[in-house]
C-alpha cells in the first residue's frame, strides 16, 4: 500500500514479486552508497592474529548453518589438491560450535564492523571474492560486475577456490573489474541521483 519501493537489489525484488505478485507496489532498483574503506595497518592486523601472507577469509556470522558447511568445504579442498592453504575466520563462534581441531583453521574472534568488509567493499579494494551462490543478491552481483567468482556445492567450492588461490591472472584480471563496478553503480553521486529522481516522480 506504500506508493513506491526502492530495492538495493534486483534479486530482491525478484524475491518480493514472487511472494507478492501483481500486489507488489510500484518499484526501483536504487541502492546504496559505497564509501572507500580506509586502508587498514596490516603490519599491525597481520601480527595481531597471527596471519600468514596468503589466505582465504570467511567474512559472516559464524553459525552451524554456514560454518557446518564450509569447514568440512575448505578442509576437502586441502586434501583434493594437496594444500596447506590456511582459512581465516572473522566473527564469534556461536556457543554450539566446536572450535575445529585443524592448524589451517584461524579464528580471530569478533572484529569490529569498521574493520568488516561487504562483498562491494571487498571489490572496491580489489579484493578477489568467492560466494555462494545460493544467495541470489551476491551471485547477481558476480554475474553483472565479473569481480567475483560464485559456486554452487562442494566441488565447485573446491575448484573456485583453487582458482584464486592458484591462478595470479584470474585474481588481477578480477581484482580490476571490482572499482569501476562500485563507482558506476554504488558512488553516492549515483545513489543521490536515483533517490532525486525517485523522490520528485512520487
Amino acid at each position: 500500500q506504500v506508493r513506491h519501493i526502492a530495492f538495493n537489489t534486483e534479486a530482491e525484488r525478484r524475491l518480493c514479486l514472487r511472494i507478492f505478485g501483481p500486489r507488489l507496489a510500484p518499484s526501483s532498483i536504487v541502492g546504496t552508497g559505497i564509501e572507500l574503506a580506509p586502508a587498514a595497518a596490516w603490519e599491525h592486523v597481520k601480527a595481531k592474529f597471527n596471519l600468514p601472507d596468503k589466505y582465504a577469509l570467511y567474512l559472516g556470522r559464524v553459525t552451524t548453518g554456514k560454518i557446518n558447511t564450509l569447514l568440512p568445504d575448505f578442509q576437502t579442498y586441502n586434501r583434493t589438491y594437496k594444500q596447506q592453504s590456511k582459512l581465516v575466520l572473522v566473527g564469534s563462534l556461536s556457543p554450539e560450535i566446536k572450535y575445529p581441531d585443524d592448524p589451517n583453521i584461524i579464528l580471530t574472534g569478533f572484529v569490529s564492523e569498521a574493520r568488516a568488509l561487504l562483498l562491494l567493499e571487498a571489490m572496491q579494494n580489489r579484493v578477489p571474492v568467492l560466494v555462494n551462490g545460493a544467495s541470489e543478491v551476491l551471485k547477481d552481483h558476480c554475474l553483472q560486475s565479473g569481480a567475483a567468482l560464485y559456486y554452487k556445492g562442494r566441488r565447485d567450492f573446491c575448484r573456485q577456490l583453487h582458482k584464486l588461490f592458484t591462478d595470479e591472472r584470474l585474481r588481477r584480471e578480477i581484482s580490476e573489474k571490482g572499482p569501476a563496478y562500485v563507482e558506476q553503480n554504488y558512488s553516492w553521486e549515483v545513489i543521490v541521483r536515483k533517490l532525486s529522481a525517485l523522490i520528485e516522480s512520487i
